[in-house]
């Protein structure tokens, strides 16, 4: 998934492999954004959730669910932090830094990732790649 353009505690890339069919928001866990925490599913084959209101339940205070959607009311702990796939472009956040949905910083333009190096076109945001299977034989 090559890094499309990031600085700080955002970044966005373009995936080649678990392309969604349609709008996901959280996938790795709820997005948070304050106190809110939200979970989305528009498209094709993606999870759904059930109709639920629920009262406290791990760190949230209230929960809300219908089969697109899913929120909860917390105690905030980041500004925002999440990630969103819309078809074969990934977002994520962490403002503050939390090291949740962006394990280190990262610094691209134009699909060529500056940080952390070594400065490449078209890979990852987070890793470098093995330079061993780079080579030509």
């Amino acid at each position: 998934m090559p890094s499309c353009c990031s600085t700080g505690g955002c970044y966005s890339s373009v995936r080649t492999q678990k392309v969604v069919g349609g709008v996901r928001v959280g996938e790795k866990s709820h997005t948070e954004i304050g106190c809110l925490t939200v979970q989305c599913c528009l498209g094709v084959g993606l999870e759904r959730f059930g109709w639920a209101v629920g009262g406290q339940k791990d760190d949230k205070l209230c929960t809300i669910s219908m089969p697109c959607a899913a929120c909860g009311l917390k105690k905030p702990e980041t500004i925002c932090s999440g990630d969103v796939d819309l078809f074969c472009l990934h977002l994520g956040a962490d403002l503050p830094k939390s090291g949740a949905q962006l394990p280190e910083q990262v610094t691209a333009c134009c699909c060529v990732r500056c940080t952390p190096p070594p400065t490449m076109c078209l890979v990852p945001p987070f890793s470098a790649p093995d330079l061993a299977s780079m080579t030509r034989n």
